[in-house]
């Protein structure tokens, strides 16, 4: 009988068991609260849960000199947003957490440039994009100072491919190769 070793690094079980893994701690995480308390980071809006602050998307000033590079004012502070090809950029994302005000700033945003869904064949909603805004700051607040990918979840990229993805799916997603 011979004996023979396996080499593990190329079998797709053995390349998804981490990932599933740091999904499902992610989820406790989530369900358990934690992760959300004790930040440094200081965000422009400090309670997801809240109410609108703002009361339609005029009331951001978005504007622009050459219709890519724009800045907006959100509680007080100027923020910075780049379009490029069906994708909006926007620079320290995880500042602003209110779920009302991030849906009347995407609307703002697509006011400007529509985002297409994934086939092309139509327009992602701003809630649609609010909630990809979400979940990278939900991913921003859970990694830890220092996280290889902390610095990705800073600024949130809205573009069609992430239509729908929640932060498991981004975690699988960078796990495997």
């Amino acid at each position: 009988m011979s004996t023979m070793k396996t080499d593990h690094r190329n079998n797709f079980r053995y390349r998804l068991v981490p990932a599933v893994i740091a999904a499902f701690f992610l989820c406790c995480l989530i369900l358990s609260g934690c992760g959300s308390s004790g930040s440094s980071e200081t965000s422009a809006s400090d309670d997801s849960s809240v109410a609108a602050t703002l009361g339609s998307p005029a009331e951001i000033g978005l504007t622009s000199e050459d219709d890519v590079h724009f800045t907006f004012s959100y509680n007080k502070e100027i923020f910075q947003a780049v379009f490029i090809t069906d994708t909006w950029k926007i620079i320290d994302s995880y500042r602003i957490t209110n779920s009302a005000d991030l849906v009347i700033i995407c609307r703002a945003l697509t006011e400007k440039h529509p985002v297409p869904t994934p086939d092309r064949s139509g327009e992602r909603t701003p809630e649609d994009l609010a909630y990809e805004w979400e979940q990278h700051n939900l991913a921003y607040t859970l990694l830890p100072e220092g996280a290889k990918w902390k610095d990705n979840a800073k600024d949130v990229d809205l573009n069609p491919e992430d239509q729908g993805k929640n932060i498991i799916n981004y975690v699988i997603e960078r796990s495997t190769p």
